[in-house]
């Protein structure tokens, strides 16, 4: 179990419960994903099962399953980016407010945040709507 396994699991046992439904949207970023839309080409928001109209998987284990599968299918590479995968899930929150549903977004990184002043702008717009956005940094990098 590497350190993103103990973050996903550690994390995910605290919000999952909180999820009627236990499908969550994964997505990944910083990587050069072999399959997809985004094959061969560094990605800063994808969907982890290369299935964008479908990226959800069932629970913590699931989602901890689908890093474990498809590690080895994305090429990491950087700089780290969180924009984009912040703007998608500032659009999944906006299609959810008709549900009255709540979105949390469990972002983990190992990498310095290249792209802050749009960073900062996005979870400024995220503090309007009904979510919350969870960062946990995972190894040693400067944050």
């Amino acid at each position: 179990m590497n350190q993103y396994d103990s973050a996903i699991q550690q994390v995910g046992q605290i919000l999952e419960p909180y999820d009627s439904d236990r499908q969550f949207p994964v997505y990944g970023f910083g990587g050069m994903p072999n399959a997809g839309p985004f094959a061969n080409q560094t990605s800063h928001c994808f969907a982890l099962n290369f299935n964008e109209s479908n990226p959800e998987v069932f629970g913590t284990q699931g989602i901890a399953q689908l890093y474990r599968d498809q590690l080895p299918n994305v090429r990491l590479s950087g700089p780290t980016y969180f924009a984009p995968i912040i703007s998608q899930f500032l659009n999944i929150t906006r299609a959810n407010m008709a549900n009255n549903s709540y979105s949390v977004m469990l972002l983990m990184t190992d990498g310095e945040i290249f792209d802050m002043p749009q960073t900062i702008n996005l979870v400024v717009e995220a503090s309007k709507l009904p979510c919350s956005i969870v960062i946990v940094g995972v190894g040693n990098e400067a944050f």
